[in-house]
């Protein structure tokens, strides 16, 4: 595969990680709520995305913002389907967790899923619990992993 690098996101970024983000439930998510270049402009210059990049080559997104409580959210992660099943969504998912301890003195990191199988498997196989609701929003299931501070 290569080396994997994790760094934050850039300017020039942005058109690329727009169409990583684009990939995600692209049916189920209406056009209002997709992550345009504009969102995504202001989510780097707020310094919350960051992307993986293998051979110069960015292959995987990933956006986060500081919750209540000391946490933080996942908002949105997208890697690639051709670099998928090689460790990158993995990766991204780490750097989050040292984000959120080193930049934010977050105890947590959370993340949601609107019922997607292949993301509750991938979010349970990288140790995250299952905190899920059903009541509150059964279409969603939600996932933390407590982070050492």
């Amino acid at each position: 595969m290569g080396l994997t690098i994790i760094r934050e996101a850039r300017l020039s970024d942005v058109d690329r990680v727009t169409e990583l983000f684009d990939l995600l439930n692209v049916d189920a998510i209406p056009w209002e709520y997709r992550l345009t270049p504009i969102y995504v402009r202001a989510l780097v210059e707020r310094r919350q995305c960051y992307i993986a990049q293998i051979g110069g080559n960015t292959v995987g997104a990933i956006h986060v913002r500081p919750v209540v409580f000391r946490g933080l959210e996942v908002e949105s992660i997208s890697v690639d389907p051709a670099f998928q099943g090689r460790g990158v969504g993995t990766l991204l998912m780490r750097h989050a967790a040292t984000v959120a301890v080193e930049t934010y003195g977050a105890n947590r990191l959370l993340v949601g899923s609107q019922d997607d199988y292949d993301a509750a498997e991938f979010y349970l196989r990288i140790g995250m619990e299952e905190i899920s609701d059903r009541a509150h929003n059964p279409n969603a299931r939600f996932f933390q992993q407590q982070l050492d501070t």
